[in-house]
């Protein structure tokens, strides 16, 4: 099986994100020591797998190499490198347990989004404000990695993640009102009788 470059990133993006997870947990779980060397591990893999996210589309366009894979799969590693991280932070009480929470309900309600597009043949592209949004949360989860949240940033990058997440997800509804409006409707329902 031939899998083009881009898409190789993106798996490989899908592959550092539990390697991340596993580093950031050990290392709230370890003496002072072992700590130091896994903070910085986690930034190499942080790092590395941030590097992979800019590089996939990028080459995709690039090289032309844009694919039904690539298009599935991109977002889906960018909500394993991030989603799992934030929700172990929560739990060791060094992120907001509402930032995650606007920031989970924004990505099912964005999936949902693209499934129904998806369904119509329409592919939704990310917009401004989204990829403004994933660089806000990469940046929280590299202080996060540093710091554990004993920072003051930490808490007000969090609810800026958040306010992009709402503003983000804003904006799909709304750049794709006429198909959700098409859909509500029941015009589809009613072509298919």
């Amino acid at each position: 099986m031939n899998i083009k470059l881009p898409n190789r990133l993106t798996l490989l993006r899908v592959a550092l994100s539990p390697i991340y997870l596993a580093l950031l947990v050990l290392r709230s779980n370890s003496g002072e020591a072992a700590a130091e060397i896994l903070r910085i591990s986690a930034v190499i893999v942080l790092a590395a797998a941030i590097t992979s996210d800019a590089l996939d589309g990028y080459l995709a366009r690039k090289l032309k190499q844009t694919s039904e894979l690539g298009v599935f799969l991109d977002p889906i590693a960018d909500k394993l490198l991030v989603l799992p991280p934030l929700i172990w932070l929560t739990h060791i009480r060094a992120a907001s347990p509402w930032v995650v929470i606007i920031i989970i309900a924004r990505e099912l309600t964005v999936s949902a989004l693209r499934l129904l597009a998806s369904s119509k043949g329409v592919a939704l592209a990310a917009g401004l404000s989204g990829k403004v949004k994933t660089v806000a949360e990469y940046l929280l989860l590299a202080i996060l990695t540093f710091t554990l949240g004993a920072d003051r940033a930490s808490p007000i990058l969090a609810w800026i993640c958040a306010a992009l997440a709402v503003l983000s997800a804003s904006e799909y509804f709304y750049n794709n009102r006429a198909l959700l409006a098409k859909w509500f409707s029941g015009d589809e329902a009613e072509k298919r009788a």
